[in-house]
């Protein structure tokens, strides 16, 4: 039997972000904490955007630290990428990715755009900008966390709930077709388990499994105590019959 690997590809040493970080989520530490849990491969990532708390020089001294571990642990680096309303909001990314070293970029919609005000303009803004991600940039490694800023509308008072099964079944279809055809993964994020029981949710990850997109696991944890929040991310893809061999890992892409 093949066995399952334990991977994790969305972790953020938060140590070197300007805007609250955290002293102990150093890359050593956080990669001590993943050979303490039995991981095979994990992913050290900081967000490359235009946010004050993420300047360039932050990933920068955190690449410096990443170079010196040493580990058991197979190792990659990364960054996070952020999409505005119709372009990177960093656009030197393409450059940079060779420039810094990178091994990956995920890249994921982070905000709702201006003229969000309710679940259909909502659904409509998330899925072009989440399209422009796919189709756009050849950089580009993974999708993070797709869908995952719906609970900003909660929070703002715009929808009363969100659920997946308001996405039109005909923008899922679009979305894995067209990672399907531009060779890019798919993240299963931690924020993802809240719709493990969506019908909706289910049916998705179904067809991506059907169309042999590749998966990415990502707790997408920012704190060493977060470390290790991908067992049940694990067990959805095996329950659901995806394969180890479906697995994204930065030496497949």
């Amino acid at each position: 039997m093949t066995t399952w690997p334990k991977t994790d590809f969305h972790l953020h040493a938060t140590r070197y972000r300007l805007g609250n970080p955290r002293p102990e989520a150093t890359v050593a530490n956080m990669v001590a904490r993943c050979e303490a849990l039995g991981y095979d491969q994990v992913g050290i990532v900081e967000h490359l955007d235009d946010s004050p708390k993420h300047p360039l020089h932050c990933l920068e001294a955190l690449l410096a630290e990443f170079r010196a571990v040493v580990s058991p642990v197979k190792l990659y680096a990364g960054a996070e990428l952020d999409i505005n309303e119709d372009d990177m909001s960093v656009p030197e990314h393409a450059s940079l990715k060779e420039s810094l070293g990178l091994d990956y970029y995920l890249a994921s919609v982070h905000s709702l755009g201006p003229d969000v005000r309710d679940i259909p303009s909502f659904i409509q803004d998330h899925h072009r900008r989440t399209m422009l991600l796919v189709e756009r940039y050849d950089q580009v490694d993974v999708i993070g966390h797709p869908w995952a800023t719906g609970q900003g509308l909660v929070r703002r008072g715009m929808a009363p709930e969100w659920r997946f099964e308001f996405i039109p079944p005909a923008y899922l279809h679009e979305l894995a077709d067209g990672l399907r055809q531009q060779g890019k993964a798919l993240e299963l994020n931690g924020k993802a388990r809240a719709h493990f029981d969506d019908p909706a949710f289910v049916a998705f990850m179904d067809m991506v499994r059907g169309f042999g997109v590749p998966v990415s696991i990502g707790s997408d944890a920012h704190s060493l105590e977060r470390v290790g929040e991908t067992a049940e991310l694990d067990a959805f893809l095996q329950e659901r019959g995806f394969g180890p061999g479906q697995l994204w890992t930065p030496e497949r892409h």
